[in-house]
């Protein structure tokens, strides 16, 4: 075995650890709520549902549990909730912060790609790329670190006819064009004649 094998041997196995060690801590930390929550306002939906978190290590599986407000009947995970994950975030913090950064440098589908070069696991669309720039943009304009640029809905053009290529202009078109020229040339010249 030579020292490059060595290398990634250690790194698979780290990044193997890394994902035992976060998954241990996220199921302890979804117990501790179910046995340390208010037991008059949450009731438990579902007990072992299924999460994969996107990290730096790779995918990161952990089971979590259901509840719903009694009060308002609102349904919600509580550990979501604890550990500051939104109801839809998939990706870990730091690992968007870094999809970010890889942004500003290079192009969305290349920053998917090149998140962690060494991990063939840890990758995103390019959609993804695109959602998490988007998200930081809507951030800093509600901020007013930047501003807020005038959305206008882009014009739609006519539909064209399939025997002319685009931005050509049919004869008949150019011949009434041509008319209307020369009927204002020749009021503009009549109204200079005294």
């Amino acid at each position: 075995m030579d020292f490059q094998e060595f290398a990634e041997k250690l790194w698979e196995t780290m990044n193997s650890v890394g994902r035992d060690i976060l998954r241990v801590v996220l199921e302890a930390k979804d117990e501790e709520i179910h046995r340390e929550r208010d037991r008059t306002s949450f009731q438990v939906v579902r007990r072992s549902d299924q999460r994969t978190i996107l990290t730096l290590f790779g995918d990161v599986p952990s089971r979590r549990t259901y509840y719903r407000k009694k009060n308002t009947r609102e349904y919600q995970y509580l550990l979501d909730n604890q550990i500051g994950f939104g109801k839809k975030t998939r990706i870990d913090p730091l690992l968007e912060a870094l999809i970010l950064e890889r942004a500003t440098e290079l192009s969305s589908q290349k920053a998917g790609r090149n998140v962690l070069p060494q991990n063939q696991e840890c990758t995103v669309s390019p959609e993804v790329v695109k959602r998490l720039v988007h998200h930081l943009r809507k951030d800093e304009e509600r901020e007013g670190k930047i501003s807020e640029k005038k959305w206008k809905p882009a014009r739609k053009k006519p539909p064209t006819s399939s025997s002319r290529p685009i931005g050509a202009m049919s004869l008949s078109r150019r011949g009434e064009r041509r008319k209307e020229k020369e009927e204002a040339r020749a009021s503009c010249q009549t109204r200079l004649r005294p």
